[in-house]
This record gives C-alpha cells, sequence and structure tokens, in this order.
C-alpha cells in the first residue's frame, strides 16, 4: 500500500469534489421535414409621433442627425454618445457597448398600424409552433407588445385562466424555494403582475439584453410569440449557443418552426433563456419548464435528433438549478436514445440533414456536444460515469464556429486525423472544437485510469497527454483565445478543461487536498510539509492549474456567454487556492488572497442566474472565512499584540 499523501496541518483542508447536492466535501466541520421559409412579421410600427423643431443653426454647422438613444456606458458615466453601434467612446476604450432604448413617452403600439392582413399571418404562424393543449383563443403577441398588460387591455384584476398548464405524470413544478418538484396546484397569474422587458424599437427583434449590470423580463405567455419576436429565445441564443452550439443557427432553425418535430426543443430552448432574464423560480420559468417537460415525454414522442437536442437544453438548466437527481436520469435516458438511434454514426447526419450542409453540421455537433457534457459531469460532479466514452463513434469532427452560423460547411474531417497529426510533416490546423474534443477524451481516460498512489505511471501518461496536447496546437490556437476581437469560445473550454483536468489528477496526491477515505489510511506514515520546498510535485502541479482558471476569469468577456460549468470548475480552483493560502509559510500571500477574491467575484456573477452558483459561492465564501480566521491567529503567534 502506498503511503497517504503529506497533509500539512494548521490549516483548513478542502476536497475539490462535490457531494450529491453540489456541496464541497471539507475535511473540517461540514459548511452549512422539408425547410419552408417562415414569413417575416411586419416591423414595430413607431408609437411616438414625429415632430420637426426649426431653430436657427450657426453658419458653417453640419447638421447631426438627433440620437434617440445612448448605450449603457456612456449613460452611466454622464458621457455625450455618438449612438454608433457601437458608439466611438466604447471602442477607444474597448468596452462592450450596449442599448436600451428610452420608453419615456412611450404610449404603446398603435392599432392600426399592423394590417389585417399581415395580424393574420402572424396568427398562423403563431399557431404552428402552439402545443395542442394550449389555448389558441388568448390574444397574441407579436414583436411589439403592450408595455403595460400581457393580454392586451386586460384589468389588473382580471386573472388569466384560459390556458391550461401541462402537468405529467412524472414532474410537476419547481418549488420556489428548494427547486424541487411539487404537485402543480392550478392558479393563474394576473396581467399586472408579469413583468415586461425593455422594448427596443430598433433592433429586429424589439429586445435589447444587457450582461453586466441590467437584468430585463420580457412579456411573455407560454408559446403564444412570434419565433421572430420570442425575447426568450433570443436570450438563449444570446447566452448559451455561442457556447454550445449544437441547435441549428437562429436564421436556420426558423425554417423549420412550422414543424411539429422541434416544438420541444423551442420549449426547452424558451426556459433556459428565461432563467436569464428571469429568476428561475418565477411564474414564468417554472410555466416554460412544464411546457418542456410535457413535450419531451409525450408518449407519442419522436425519437430523433430534434429530441436528443432538447434534453441537451433541459440538462444545461437542471443542472445549473441544482436538479441533479432529474440530470442523471436525462442523462441516461439520453445516452440510450442517442445510441438507439445511431446520432453516434458518421451515417446519420447523412440521412438525417435533408441534404442541408448546416443540417448535418447540427447532427455532428449534437454527438460531439453530448459527449463533452457528459465528460464534465462525470468528471466534477463526480456522481455519474462517462458512459459515452465506451461507446464507439465514427462521426466527424465540428467546423469551426463562425462556419457554422454563416452556414458554410466544409468537408467534414475525421478523428483519426487530429489523434495522428503530430505524427505528419506539415502542420494540420482543426477547428477549435476539436481540441476541445480531444480533452474531453482526456477526461475519460482518467477516469479509466485505475490510479493507486502518487507514483504510479498513469499519472506520468495523463500529463503527457495534457502537456502533449498543449504543444502541438497550431500557431493560431496557441497564441492565444481571441480571434481577432472575438473570444474562441471552444478554445476557452478547452483550456478550462485542460486545467481542471489537472486539478482532478493531481490534487488527490497532493499535500492540500484530504480526501474521504483518509479515516482508511491513518496509520500510514505522515511527513507534513513544514516549507514550500516540502512541496510534492502534485502540489506544485495542482497549484499552478488552479491558477490558470483564475486567469481565464480576466478575459474581458461577459461570463454569462461562457458555459455554465465554469462556474463548477472556478470552484475547483478555489478548493486549491484556498488550502495554499492558509499555509504558514507562503509566499505573495497578498497575491493568493486577491485570486480567492475574483474568484468569488466571478462566482457571485454566475449566482444572479444559476441557483447552483449562488449555493457554491456561499460555499466557497464559508471556507475563506475559516481561512481567514487561522491567518489572523497565525499573525497574532508571529507580532504578538505589545502590553
Amino acid at each position: 500500500m502506498y503511503p497517504a499523501p503529506n497533509r500539512i496541518p494548521g490549516h483548513q483542508h478542502v476536497d475539490g469534489s462535490f457531494n450529491e447536492d453540489g456541496d464541497l466535501k471539507p475535511m473540517m466541520a461540514p459548511l452549512s421535414g422539408s425547410a419552408q421559409q417562415l414569413p417575416l412579421p411586419p416591423a414595430p410600427s413607431s408609437a411616438m409621433p414625429s415632430t420637426t423643431a426649426s431653430a436657427a443653426k450657426p453658419a458653417g454647422r453640419v447638421d447631426q442627425p438627433p440620437i434617440s438613444t445612448a448605450c449603457i456606458t456612456c449613460r452611466t458615466r454622464h458621457q455625450k454618445c455618438d449612438g454608433k453601434r457601437p458608439c466611438s467612446r466604447c471602442i477607444i476604450q474597448e468596452t462592450e457597448c450596449t442599448y436600451v432604448a428610452s420608453r419615456r413617452g412611450y404610449r404603446g403600439p398603435r392599432v392600426a398600424a399592423i394590417s389585417k392582413s399581415k395580424k393574420q399571418q402572424q396568427l398562423r404562424t403563431l399557431q404552428s409552433v402552439t402545443p395542442e393543449y394550449i389555448s389558441k383563443d388568448v390574444a397574441i403577441i407579436g414583436p411589439s407588445p403592450p408595455p403595460y398588460t400581457l393580454l392586451g387591455s386586460a384589468p389588473a384584476t382580471q386573472a388569466v385562466d384560459s390556458v391550461p398548464f401541462y402537468a405529467p405524470t412524472m414532474a410537476g413544478v419547481f418549488d420556489s424555494d428548494s427547486f424541487d418538484f411539487a404537485p402543480m396546484p392550478p392558479f393563474a397569474f394576473q396581467a399586472s403582475e408579469v413583468p415586461f422587458a425593455q422594448f427596443n424599437p430598433s433592433l429586429p427583434h424589439g429586445y435589447s439584453f444587457v450582461d453586466d449590470g441590467f437584468s430585463f423580463s420580457a412579456p411573455y405567455y407560454s408559446l403564444q410569440l412570434d419565433t421572430l419576436g420570442d425575447v426568450y429565445l433570443d436570450s438563449y441564443y444570446h447566452h448559451i449557443h455561442g457556447a454550445h452550439a449544437f441547435v441549428l443557427p437562429k436564421h436556420f432553425l426558423l425554417r423549420f418552426v412550422e414543424e411539429s418535430a422541434i416544438k420541444h426543443l423551442l420549449a426547452a430552448m424558451r426556459w433556459v433563456g428565461s432563467i436569464y432574464i428571469e429568476k428561475a423560480n418565477s411564474v414564468n420559468a417554472i410555466t416554460l419548464f412544464n411546457e418542456a417537460w410535457g413535450l419531451i415525454h409525450k408518449p407519442d414522442v419522436s425519437k430523433d435528433g430534434f429530441l436528443i437536442q432538447a434534453m441537451m437544453v433541459l440538462i444545461l438548466g437542471l443542472d445549473g438549478t441544482r436538479q441533479r437527481d432529474r440530470v442523471h436520469k436525462i442523462l441516461n435516458d439520453l445516452e440510450t436514445t442517442a445510441v438507439e438511434i445511431g446520432i453516434n454514426t458518421r451515417i446519420f447526419a447523412s440521412l438525417h440533414g435533408q441534404g442541408l450542409p448546416v443540417l448535418e453540421e447540427s447532427w455532428r455537433r449534437t454527438w460531439w456536444n453530448l459527449y463533452i457534457i457528459d465528460a464534465l459531469i462525470a468528471g466534477v460532479h463526480r456522481t455519474t460515469a462517462f458512459n459515452l466514452y465506451h461507446v464507439p463513434t465514427t462521426v466527424a469532427l465540428p467546423c469551426e464556429e463562425d462556419q457554422y452560423q454563416a452556414g458554410t460547411i466544409p468537408p467534414p474531417r475525421d478523428l483519426e486525423q487530429i489523434e495522428n497529426s503530430g505524427f505528419l510533416d506539415d502542420i494540420q490546423e482543426f477547428s477549435s472544437f476539436s481540441y476541445l474534443i480531444q480533452c474531453a477524451r482526456y477526461i475519460g481516460q482518467m477516469m479509466t485510469a485505475r490510479i493507486v498512489g502518487p507514483n504510479d505511471e498513469n499519472i506520468t501518461r495523463i500529463e503527457t497527454l495534457l502537456s502533449g496536447w498543449r504543444l502541438n496546437l497550431p500557431l493560431s490556437k496557441r497564441e492565444g483565445l481571441f480571434n481577432g476581437t472575438k473570444l474562441d469560445e471552444m478554445m476557452f473550454q478547452g483550456y478550462m478543461t485542460l486545467h481542471a483536468i489537472s486539478i482532478l489528477l493531481h490534487q488527490p496526491h497532493s499535500q492540500l487536498d484530504t480526501t474521504p477515505t483518509l479515516a482508511i489510511d491513518a496509520c500510514a506514515p505522515n511527513t507534513p510539509a513544514l516549507t514550500s520546498s516540502g512541496l510534492n510535485t502534485h502540489t506544485k502541479h495542482a497549484i499552478q492549474s488552479a491558477n490558470e482558471i483564475t486567469k481565464l476569469i480576466t478575459l474581458r468577456v461577459s461570463l454569462l456567454k461562457h458555459t455554465p460549468f465554469f462556474a463548477y470548475m472556478i470552484t475547483l480552483a478555489s478548493t486549491v487556492q484556498l488550502s495554499w493560502w492558509g499555509l504558514p509559510f507562503v509566499r505573495h500571500d497578498d497575491d493568493v488572497g486577491q485570486r480567492i477574491r475574483l474568484n468569488l467575484g466571478a462566482l457571485s456573477k454566475y449566482a444572479t442566474v444559476w441557483p447552483s452558483s449562488e449555493h457554491l459561492v456561499g460555499q466557497v465564501k464559508g471556507i475563506a472565512r475559516e481561512v481567514y480566521k487561522i491567518k489572523q491567529w497565525q499573525q497574532q503567534q508571529i507580532w504578538p499584540n505589545p502590553v
């Protein structure tokens, strides 16, 4: 038997894994068909009467068009904005430029602005995405909704009860406090109780999203909104699609909205998109979840690629709302269905792509995103097995993200090509998604390796894979994470996954961690490190990888556009840094503390959207307080107060 890893006394030990409820596990006391082009809806009419004013102008002065809005950054700093998108100030200062139109003087859309024929056209579009159990008699909300009421001019005291909720036998709704499922009582909300979004008539969809410092809700009632003006669907594409781009890009997906085959997918996307706008336990979010869950579990639901996508979207939302049991259940059903329909084979994309290269690419991305999600859930939560790692696959590799969004799909390449690329004379470049797939495969190799001690050769073998991944990247992928001015999210997730694997590989054998099996090895000799020179290699690897994950937070992009799994990686890095911070001989003590503060700030940002992050930030703060108390006591022992 190998001796237990050296443990360092006198500081808070933190385990880097999570239990079934998503809690950290510290050693000390536990902390409390054919594609049809969808007709575009009419552009929203202006609700403000245009007025002109003649005034004397200085000679030689060039008339400038009036600026009706200013961006959020200039408005907050009380600076003049030129109204460009992005504005000149934001370009110079390299800040995010976002516009939210003012509602001053807005009295609602003009009734006569939309012709009768266009209204009928909208109605046909809306009915095509409305499930059978939803009433068609409710007033339709188009891309220019009334600002104060949800259902036209219904009085605030009149309850809306014409649309029943779907309550499948398998589940009810989220309980507003614990997010556990409870039987759903019949209820109806009033029109005055429904929040509304900031409407921006200058945007095609009528709404704008702000990531930092602002949060807007939108009038929404079941599947009644026009897909082109659906703020929740736009929210999904704004926040989630870039990090997990397996659903068709929106302008391609809209060609399929008249097909019943994607109703469950649209419902799942709306639910996840609503979480970024409202609280996960809000009335609208609960309603949207029930729709998505009910459509996915209908007895006559077709087992196809769109069902796989809908279930994957649902997993992203359920994991972020701490519904681990349901994540496990859906993941098991999802893996079984995926293999049954053969989405793990190369021919699936050709058979079900309808001759559309972008749809074929979507099926390839669906498989590989499912593969990555399965890997991340298994690697971070440690409560599931990475089942898809053992499933044979012949699916081709995905293309670059910008190619997918534009629909310009190149001939796909094979997994064997990237695995053998290091042995060829010329350096071949693959898509960023392909390199992320490699990292996910490393999770499988780590989890299947039976590592029995700190000197196990499997550790060296996996560390060789991680180092080889970094060194064999092409120059364009190695120099930075930005492709011009846009973040390469796939390479971001690749580095994120790589550093997380390193922590999971080395932390159990480091001197910064205790494991649940510590009591079994209690008789083994323990030689604690008293100086930094006594730290073993595993400890140094874990610390370096944790710092690299923290460094990813500093990239000047919105955190909420990253994958929601990044919050778990930040927490994983925090467990290492908290243990390191608690050592009495740590150099650059303030630097370690600032990294922990940065981690807490990032987790707090995620906590504004995801209940799981809200739970994790409380856990990390609790441990940080304990470590801080120990450090204060240590300083008092070294520098006692003068008598």
